[in-house]
């Protein structure tokens, strides 16, 4: 199982590598956060800043499946959202959540993850295109989308591009909660 980096200084706790090859971090400043830090007024020299979403067959990351994926890519335009049911090959259980049905996602005309991996890989390559990096924000993305995500990578044997980083705005608004109490 991929760990994330537990002790990073001040703010780097909300941006985070997720590969196993990153541990050594752990106790050192996450170097994703110069990334996020440092935009300059050019296009060019910032990342590009994708939100993105997930909706799942439930809550374990060993038995349930991601159903829907959504992201945009924050500059906009044409090619800027990339969003697609996923057939789980499994039941939803959990439709009351977010109104996602079996029937909707279990029929031969829906992807299967594997069939969206290359997809989303281009879609993430083609916002990236003359800027600096990408970013990939979620709520809850440390604990549920990220995870989500790589597991459903691993059932096909691939791994989530390394240069792939990732914001979890649950931390960010929880440090920011943080910091007004304390004012």
């Amino acid at each position: 199982m991929i760990k994330f980096p537990t002790k990073f200084t001040s703010i780097n706790t909300t941006v985070f590598p997720r590969t196993s090859t990153l541990r050594s971090l752990a106790t050192k400043p996450c170097n994703s956060i110069r990334l996020f830090n440092e935009q300059k007024s050019s296009s060019k020299s910032t990342p590009a800043i994708i939100v993105f979403d997930e909706e799942t067959t439930g809550l374990s990351r060993k038995y349930d499946r991601i159903i829907e994926f959504a992201a945009r890519d924050l500059r906009g335009g044409i090619n800027s959202t990339f969003e697609t049911l996923i057939n789980p090959e499994i039941h939803v259980r959990n439709s009351h959540v977010h109104g996602i049905t079996t029937q909707m996602v279990c029929n031969p005309n829906v992807p299967r993850f594997e069939e969206v991996i290359p997809k989303l890989i281009k879609f993430v390559d083609d916002c990236e295109k003359d800027r600096n990096g990408v970013l990939l924000v979620a709520h809850n993305g440390r604990r549920f989308d990220v995870p989500f995500l790589i597991k459903e990578f691993e059932r096909y044997s691939m791994e989530v591009p390394l240069k792939w980083l990732f914001l979890d705005t649950l931390t960010l608004v929880k440090r920011l909660m943080n910091q007004d109490e304390n004012e």
